[in-house]
């Protein structure tokens, strides 16, 4: 049971971390936009010192959730294109996985059947 477990386990590996990079991706963009929108609020807004302040502390949530996002990204973008690039590869892993889980259902449910009348009367 280990092995398809072992399997299963590097599959969906690859598979969450394909989706989570396209998430990190996402927002790294997003506070990309909200850096945009805070700089452009103070150029262009007639702000008091109070409300700089508040943007300022904003802009620096903005930038540090930026940036922890962009990190992530690029962590999983190898194992992205990893996906990308070998999709037959990864459905061959698929398919082994299938054929490993078929085999341990045989063991799983295997008896032995005595193949001498002698060896039956013994049991």
């Amino acid at each position: 049971m280990y092995t398809s477990k072992t399997i299963e386990e590097f599959l969906s590996f690859l598979r969450d971390s394909a989706q989570i990079y396209h998430i990190r991706r996402a927002e790294q963009e997003e506070q990309e936009k909200i850096t945009q929108d805070i700089l452009h609020s103070l150029e262009l807004d007639n702000l008091n010192y109070r409300d700089t302040a508040k943007a300022a502390t904003r802009l620096r949530e903005a930038r540090q959730k930026r940036r922890n996002a962009k990190d992530a990204a690029e962590e999983l973008e190898p194992i992205e294109q990893y996906v990308i690039n070998n999709q037959p590869e990864i459905k061959a892993l698929e398919r082994l996985l299938g054929d490993v889980r078929k085999v341990e259902r045989k063991h799983e449910n295997r008896i032995y059947i005595p193949k001498s009348q002698k060896e039956a009367t013994h049991d």
